[in-house]
């Protein structure tokens, strides 16, 4: 009989520029799983062969069967440990095991005005305010990672109290948020005001 010169298997799993037995990897990211043999002297063609096994194989939206790539999924929460194992198909008593955890990808969770200094936002999303008022609206965010945006404000025409606008509008500075009024308001007219991501397509937005 030919002696077992397979003596064991070591998986890695990389991604990007990163590998190891144990990595970190963002939902919606590629990886691929290399594995070795480890063997004494030449390997014989016989004894080759592996499989590659993940314990969450439903939380994967890639699978190769030759380990060459897998996705996660998106969506899948944060700290979620998935592990591949790798088995020899000539012995499977031979394997090894790497895992992947899910780390939450830096991004701008959620976005809204807050009401300057003396003044406050109603649940219903109402500031209320007095004509030729002068004042810096800024914003609540939640941040995850190192993420870093820039607001972009704006504000439609201001409409009267039956809904219908007066062709006016306020001043608003795109970057900082500072508004000030028209000395011409009447009492019940409104203006909405969006704060969003700068040059985001889809990014968040609030108003």
């Amino acid at each position: 009989a030919t002696e077992n010169v397979l003596k064991g298997l070591k998986l890695e799993v990389e991604v990007g520029s990163t590998k190891g037995e144990s990595v970190e990897m963002y939902t919606g990211t590629n990886g691929s799983l290399q594995a070795e043999y480890i063997c004494d002297g030449e390997l014989p063609e016989e004894m080759k062969g592996v499989k590659f096994i993940c314990d969450k194989e439903d939380l994967l939206s890639v699978f190769e069967a030759d380990g060459s790539r897998f996705q996660i999924k998106s969506g899948v929460e944060a700290g979620t440990k998935l592990t591949f194992t790798v088995k020899s198909t000539y012995d499977e008593s031979i394997e090894a095991k790497a895992t992947v955890t899910v780390k939450e990808r830096p991004q701008l969770k959620s976005l809204k005005i807050k009401a300057p200094e003396g003044y406050s936002i109603s649940e219903e999303g109402i500031m209320e305010v007095e004509a030729g008022d002068h004042f810096t609206l800024d914003t609540e965010a939640e941040v995850v990672g190192n993420y870093s945006w820039e607001p972009d404000w704006s504000a439609n025409w201001i409409y009267d109290k039956d809904g219908n606008s007066t062709g006016k509008n306020i001043q608003i500075n795109a970057e900082t948020g500072e508004v000030t009024l028209p000395e011409d308001m009447n009492e019940g007219d409104t203006v909405e005001v969006t704060v969003e991501e700068y040059e985001k397509a889809n990014g968040k937005s609030a108003s």
